[in-house]
């Protein structure tokens, strides 16, 4: 017998007798066995009961096989994607960019898993204006897209022209440098003007030529603007006047204007030449293209010329806000070059938590209050470091640890400093430089066994990298360490020989120290020929021909210096050098006047000494004379 057979129902007359008992059941049970209208309804009731439950409870995994962590959605979320995607596509025809932003971000929070909504977000952000508040958006969806995808390079592409436009040229080249034999034509061109804006000009040239030996196609207008830019600024001679007329004529373009005014803000900026930089940066605030970066490199570059009282004015004038992380360190760091040391506070304190996955803002923030000596302050931004909420919790808890100790160590508590220096090397850093300037300054403080253990860890990944000697280097600087100051910019040079501020920072540390006065006087009269107004190369010069026994010279060249226009370390070197010349001329009067001019915080221990020992000689010979 079959299984149906065995489990037959009985007649429906005598099931109808058995539900008599329940008059409810009774009911439905007579309107399904003999109303067949009735039957429909309750087949087709029962299924949407099941598929309404699915709709509202089964999920489906969206991400890819082996993704981590696994999304899955509802079929409602999926339908509610479908009507953003409508009006996304919508809002962008019409051309209302921001509502259509707002729909694809709606959709890509129903379902994180799809990479195509994730794609599309990004293509909107792209066709849009850059703006401070689509930072995040640029951020996160991009480093989530190329988690979905594996980095592929279209994706790779896409995200990195998003990091261009937002001028965080730093990621650019962090995302696109491993892969630098291995770029397509497209993504080279990105990684060239990259490495350009961000100044490293010499590997520019470099892989430029590796591109086109490989027979890459870089023929791209505004790639052949930056070819000439470099010509102009950093090329050989030869070939400068042709790079600067290919700028000229390219400003009077309307789809290279902006591009060659932007490339003629460096070149100006290295040849010292405000009033052409000051021309290319009015052209940009007409074309309302201008950024808050080229105005501070313009102050800098007035103060750089003696013009400081200008320079001042025109940052405290400044309503521009930053729009990147790099552009609120520059600000800061402008305002504390300035002397408005209130203000580069108040500038991190605001922009910090807007710009709170930026490790440089956060870093720069702890050095500004460990040099202003604000060590309430300081421990408040450790414990804010160490923060839940902190994108950079994992990256920046070792550092807060460093932060907290030190505070600690300045207000006397050195039992409680050390149990913090001890605690940073439970939370390593995945950025090994930050980890060896934190061993470095661990170091310095005098716990030489702790310093040791971080750079055991960061030993082999210490980056042969110009910018981190030069940032090294400026550090060791400040810090006045003539060995690392030597050793890191001498490591910067060979780097970066072509860059006319490291050649011109290497020669004055040797010359600060006392050391190989003929590599240090060649140094600076390259430095002199590239810029002949560049003042700080000039007193460098100055210096160099007195180390190597050229008096005459250093003292006609002094004399072509304003001192009153001088100050902080400019003004303490012009009376350093000038003190040294009156001490080989015998002009002791002279000379112990402009000794009481030096400002001593602004030189190197090997020059302290020297300046004693010389003091020491002059007041010998006047106390000869008083004897006689």
């Amino acid at each position: 017998m079959s299984l149906w057979g065995r489990f037959k129902l009985p007649p429906k007359e005598v099931l109808g007798e058995y539900f008599l008992r329940f008059p409810l059941l009774n009911q439905v049970w007579r309107l399904l066995l003999f109303q067949p209208w009735f039957r429909v309804a309750f087949v087709a009731g029962i299924l949407l009961l099941m598929g309404l439950w699915a709709f509202a409870r089964v999920r489906w995994t969206t991400t890819p096989p082996g993704f981590r962590p696994v999304i899955k959605v509802r079929a409602m979320d999926i339908l509610q994607v479908w009507s953003l995607r409508r009006t996304a596509l919508k809002e962008a025809a019409r051309g209302h960019d921001q509502e259509a932003l707002v729909s694809w971000r709606l959709a890509v929070g129903n379902n994180l898993g799809d990479a195509e909504l994730v794609r599309r977000c990004l293509r909107q952000v792209l066709k849009m204006e850059p703006s401070r508040r689509l930072l995040p958006v640029v951020r996160d969806y991009s480093a989530w897209l190329l988690r979905l995808t594996s980095t592929n390079l279209p994706d790779l592409e896409l995200t990195v022209r998003l990091f261009q436009k937002y001028d965080l040229q730093d990621v650019v080249i962090y995302k696109l440098e491993p892969l630098e034999g291995e770029l397509n034509a497209p993504l080279a061109v990105i990684y060239l003007k990259a490495l350009f804006d961000r100044g490293r000009f010499s590997q520019f040239a470099r892989v430029r030529e590796q591109y086109r030996r490989r027979g890459l196609n870089l023929a791209e207008p505004t790639l052949d603007l930056y070819w000439a830019a470099y010509l102009a600024g950093w090329g050989p001679p030869s070939e400068a006047r042709d790079g600067q007329q290919q700028l000229d004529q390219a400003k009077s373009k309307a789809d290279l204007a902006v591009t060659a005014h932007q490339l003629q803000l460096k070149v100006s900026a290295q040849l010292l030449r405000p009033a052409e930089y000051l021309e290319s940066l009015d052209a940009l605030k007409q074309l309302h293209r201008d950024r808050l970066s080229d105005h501070i490199a313009y102050w800098q570059l007035l103060a750089a010329e003696g013009r400081q009282a200008e320079a001042r004015e025109l940052c405290l004038a400044n309503l521009t806000p930053p729009i990147t992380p790099d552009e609120a360190v520059l600000l800061a760091k402008v305002y504390y070059e300035f002397g408005f040391e209130k203000q580069s506070r108040d500038a991190l304190e605001r922009y910090a938590p807007e710009f709170d996955v930026s490790e440089w803002v956060w870093l720069t923030y702890g050095n500004l209050l460990t040099v202003q000596k604000r060590w309430g302050d300081l421990r408040q931004l450790a414990v804010r470091l160490r923060d839940g909420s902190n994108p950079l919790q994992t990256v920046l808890q070792g550092y807060s640890y460093y932060l907290e100790g030190l505070a600690a160590l300045k207000e006397g508590q050195t039992a409680e400093a050390e149990e913090r220096f001890r605690r940073i090397a439970q939370y390593p850093s995945p950025n090994k430089v930050l980890a060896l300037g934190t061993a470095d300054n661990l170091a310095k403080l005098g716990f030489p066994e702790l310093a040791r253990n971080l750079l055991v860890e960061c030993k082999r990944d210490i980056p042969d990298d110009a910018d981190y000697w030069y940032l090294l280097a400026k550090a060791a600087v400040e810090s006045k360490d003539p060995e690392l100051a030597v050793s890191a910019l001498a490591s910067a040079f060979k780097l970066r020989p072509d860059d006319l501020e490291v050649m011109n920072n290497y020669a004055a540390v040797l010359l600060s120290t006392r050391q190989r006065p003929e590599e240090a006087i060649s140094l600076t009269w390259q430095a002199l020929q590239r810029a002949p107004d560049f003042l700080s190369a000039k007193l460098n010069h100055c210096l160099a021909l007195i180390y190597n026994r050229r008096v005459p010279e250093a003292q006609a060249l002094l004399n072509t210096i304003a001192p009153a226009q001088l100050a902080g370390a400019d003004r303490a070197t012009w009376y350093f050098a000038y003190f040294q010349v009156c001490c080989e001329r015998r002009q002791d009067d002279m000379a112990l006047q402009m000794s009481e001019q030096i400002e001593r915080q602004h030189l190197f221990p090997a020059e302290r000494q020297h300046l004693d020992e010389l003091r020491q000689q002059v007041l010998a010979r006047a106390q000869k004379k008083q004897d006689r």
